[in-house]
């Protein structure tokens, strides 16, 4: 097809998606991470719901 289109690689881009396909060997829990995991995978889809939920039972009241 298009001959001569050589890609030039960004180390940066290519490390960067080494560790991505790395992460679950290079994860550790450490004092950092915790309140992270716990923010993204407690504590947002906890907000999420209960916002979603009030504005559902705020348009659909449920039958008295």
């Amino acid at each position: 097809m298009a001959g001569g289109m050589d890609v030039h690689k960004n180390k940066f881009v290519e490390q960067w998606a080494t560790n991505r396909e790395n992460l679950e060997l290079a994860f550790k829990f450490n004092r950092r991470t915790v309140p992270i995991c716990l923010l993204f995978g407690l504590f947002v889809p906890l907000i999420t719901y209960q916002g979603i939920t009030s504005e559902f039972l705020r348009i659909f009241p449920p039958p008295v």
